[in-house]
Order: structure tokens, then C-alpha cells, then sequence
């Protein structure tokens, strides 16, 4: 049997290189978590249910979808918070008045088609329309010369029953609501005995400042079994 040659190398001569080994590419090793921290900002959870490395970069896009989501969620929230709601403002003699107005912008713009009677002490101005057969739109309370109520009169005129005064409540309701179809509202209540005098009021507090109240009075030893005062109205308070 032949004797297998031993090859010898001087020192310094270049050995051989097999062509396989040579045409085979050297791929540096990359960590997924290391290239998705470069990219994405960070590390990443891996996925039970993706083979990896695939599961990573799925719940990395995943995880800053979501986080994206909320952060938008929370802004959008956060400005509904911050969004300034409307001054309530009711309309009388033709022209709308808001809660804090000055009593000085307030005189100018009503004098036009209005007289102010002051019923009593105090900043408290009732409005009645200019003219033989002017009728009363309302009154207007004021502190510290800003507006801090506006009230318009719902009551009815002339002769009037019951269906009258309901029809007037509805309507006094319908206009404190502003358009919507319902709302919660608190519901006050009271009863008070005078000499001779007999008050009973009601006052539903609607949303945005807005209120409705309507005040009977009877006096029945001057005119017994009928009312002697009726009073419905609309109000924006401060």
C-alpha cells in the first residue's frame, strides 16, 4: 500500500484555500433587540405566538402603534378639558346680553328700544319695551356693575288658565334646553307663609347657566280661591 504524502510548509509560504470557503460570505452576527433599540428608540418584548425574529419586529410596530393611539387618545381628551365653553347670553329688547357685561355697555344697548324701571334697591333693572302698549321683555340683575342674571318673562298676558300657564312653562322649559331634547336638571322647591300671603315657587336649574322658575302667590282674603301673582320665567345666573 502506498504511503500517503505529508505535506510541508516553509515558514512564511501562503497555504491553500479551499474554493468553497472562499466564496462563503462572513455575515456578522446582529442582535434583532440591539438593530429594533437603533430604530425604534426601544427594546422590544418578544412575541409567544411569531417565530423570532419576526415576533420582534411585529410587537415592536405593534407597541408604537398603540402607544401612538393613546397618546393621541389622551391629547384629544385633554383639549375637549380645555376647550372654553360659550358665555351664556339671552337676548331682550333685541339685543343679547351676556353674563358679565358692564352695566355701562348694558344701558346703551338696551335704551334703544327699551325703558328701565327700577322696581326696588339694588342693581335690579326691569325692561319694558318702549310704546303705548310696551310690554315687559324681562329684568336684569347686576353686581359690582357686571351682569350676574338676566331673566325674560314667560308669563302670560290678559285672561289666562291653566292651559295657559302650562303652555307657558313648556315654552320657558323648551328655550332653557337651547335645542336639546332632554337634560338633567335639579329641581327646587318651596313654600312660604306671609301674613295674608301664600307664595309657592319652583325653579329647575338646567345645564350652562341656565334656569326656569315660576312663583304663584295668592292672597286669599283679598281674592279668594284666585292667584294674585303669577310669575314664569327664563333666566341665565352667574
Amino acid at each position: 500500500m502506498a504511503k500517503a504524502r505529508r505535506r510541508t510548509y516553509r515558514p512564511g509560504a501562503t497555504r491553500p484555500v479551499s474554493t468553497s470557503a472562499a466564496l462563503t460570505p462572513v455575515v456578522p452576527e446582529r442582535s434583532v433587540d440591539g438593530e429594533l433599540q437603533r430604530f425604534f428608540g426601544f427594546g422590544t418584548v418578544r412575541s409567544p405566538l411569531i417565530p423570532s425574529p419576526y415576533g420582534d419586529i411585529v410587537t415592536a410596530i405593534m407597541t408604537k402603534t398603540l402607544l401612538g393611539l393613546a397618546l393621541l387618545y389622551a391629547g384629544s381628551a385633554y383639549a375637549q378639558t380645555r376647550a372654553v365653553a360659550p358665555v351664556p347670553q339671552m337676548e331682550l329688547c333685541s339685543v343679547p346680553l351676556t353674563l358679565g357685561m358692564t352695566k355701562s355697555d348694558f344701558v346703551d344697548k338696551v335704551s334703544e328700544n327699551c325703558e328701565l324701571i327700577k322696581p326696588s334697591a339694588g342693581d335690579h333693572w326691569l325692561l319694558k319695551l318702549k310704546g303705548p302698549n310696551g310690554t315687559l321683555e324681562g329684568d336684569v340683575m347686576l353686581t359690582d356693575g357686571r351682569i350676574t342674571k338676566v331673566s325674560r318673562s314667560w308669563t302670560p298676558t290678559g285672561t289666562y288658565g291653566a292651559s295657559d300657564l302650562a303652555r307657558s312653562l313648556v315654552s320657558a322649559v323648551e328655550a332653557g334646553l337651547q335645542g336639546r331634547d332632554n337634560a338633567t336638571a335639579r329641581v327646587f322647591c318651596s313654600t312660604s307663609h306671609e301674613p295674608g300671603w301664600t307664595t309657592y315657587s319652583m325653579t329647575l336649574d338646567l345645564p350652562n347657566h341656565r334656569e326656569v322658575s315660576v312663583v304663584l302667590a295668592e292672597n286669599p282674603a283679598k281674592v279668594p280661591g284666585e292667584l294674585t301673582m303669577l310669575d314664569v320665567a327664563e333666566a341665565i345666573v352667574k
